[in-house]
């Protein structure tokens, strides 16, 4: 949601609606909030030095959270693309495509 939040506010997403009414329709249509966990932190932490990841904080939290919870991480995202091709314990779809 911080990720969203900031796209929007900076006026590089046009959510149509303010992005706590964007996410309340996502909860509503059934989409799953997952928490950052101390293990998901833990990993987000290391990223950028154990993995060489970029250090976007929010990326790292997003890339560490697709990571633990085994999920697909849908991105626009070049350079978490472009890290994510090079490892096997993430897939990342291209959103452009």
């Amino acid at each position: 949601m911080l990720e969203v939040s900031r796209l929007h506010w900076d006026e590089n997403i046009d959510l149509r609606v303010s992005p706590e009414v964007w996410l309340r329709g996502l909860l509503d249509g059934g989409v799953h909030e997952i928490p950052v966990t101390g293990e998901i932190a833990g990993l987000a932490g290391s990223l950028k030095v154990r993995h060489g990841f970029h250090s976007d904080p929010a990326d790292q939290l997003i890339t560490a959270t697709a990571i633990v919870t085994r999920s697909s991480l849908i991105t626009s995202d070049r350079r978490i693309l472009s890290w994510a091709r090079h490892r096997d314990d993430i897939q990342c779809l291209d959103a452009r495509t």
